[in-house]
C-alpha cells in the first residue's frame, strides 16, 4: 500500500478535505452519519460527498488502485464502493451496515467481485486479504 492510507487495524489516515483523521474517527463518523439516517427513518448510507472524499484520498495514497481493481471501468459503483470500504479495512458487517444489507448478502457481493476482479473462484475472505494487498 501506498501513501498514507493503510487499513483500520494499522490507523489508516485519510484526508477529509478539511483535515486528516484516523481511521478510527473516520469509521465513527461515518458511523455516526448512518445511525443519524436511520433514526431519521431514512436509509443508512455515506454521503455523495463523502464517497468522492473517500476515493480522492485513495487515488492520492494509491493512484493505481482503480485501475488494478478495474481496469476496463466495468464495476458497478455499488461494487467500486464496496472494494473502497473493504481495501481501508472495514469489516464485512461495517460493509453490510452501509448498504442496507444482510451480511450474507455482502459476503455474496464479496464473493462475486473476487471472481470478477481477480479472475478466480475464492471465498469472500480471500477478496478481503487480496483487495486490502493492492
Amino acid at each position: 500500500m501506498n501513501g498514507t492510507l493503510g487499513n483500520a487495524a494499522t490507523g489508516f489516515i485519510v484526508g477529509t478535505g478539511m483535515s486528516l483523521v484516523t481511521g478510527n474517527d473516520l469509521k465513527t463518523s461515518l458511523r455516526l452519519g448512518a445511525n443519524t439516517a436511520a433514526s431519521a427513518g431514512t436509509k443508512c448510507s455515506i454521503e455523495e460527498s463523502h464517497w468522492k472524499e473517500l476515493a480522492e484520498a485513495i487515488d492520492k495514497t494509491n493512484p493505481n488502485f482503480r485501475l488494478t481493481i478495474d481496469p476496463l471501468n466495468e464495476l458497478r459503483e455499488t461494487d467500486y464502493r464496496v472494494c473502497m470500504l473493504d481495501y481501508i479495512g472495514f469489516s464485512p458487517s461495517d460493509i453490510a451496515f452501509f448498504f442496507n444489507m444482510s451480511e450474507s448478502f455482502a459476503s455474496k457481493i464479496r464473493k462475486r467481485l473476487h471472481y470478477k476482479i481477480f479472475g478466480d473462484e475464492g471465498k469472500p475472505a480471500d477478496f478481503d486479504r487480496r483487495i486490502r494487498s493492492i
